[in-house]
């Protein structure tokens, strides 16, 4: 119960199976356990904010998984992705 992992491995099960308020209850517990680990609001805004058609709150979370891991390729990825998902082409393309 205290591993954010767990939790977020349940939120993406959670969404693949279309259950969105389940989903968003995990993510929100493995937000709580794990604050530091950026996959987990990258996870949530894949997994659920973007699906659901909450694009603009998925790229807050996607620039926070960003802030913590900017060296890595798949949180600037996202953060491209949801840049242009947002109409924001500037900021994809440096």
């Amino acid at each position: 119960p205290e591993l954010f992992i767990a939790h977020m491995t349940a939120g993406g099960l959670s969404a693949l199976a279309g259950r969105w308020i389940e989903a968003e209850a995990s993510f929100h517990t493995a937000e709580r356990l794990g604050p530091n680990d950026p996959s987990v609001p990258s996870m949530h805004a894949y997994y659920v904010l973007a699906p659901c058609g909450h694009i603009e709150r998925g790229r807050a979370l996607i620039e926070r998984g960003f802030e913590l891991a900017p060296a890595s390729p798949r949180h600037s990825l996202a953060r491209a992705t949801f840049a242009s998902l947002c109409g924001d082409d500037d900021a994809v393309i440096p």
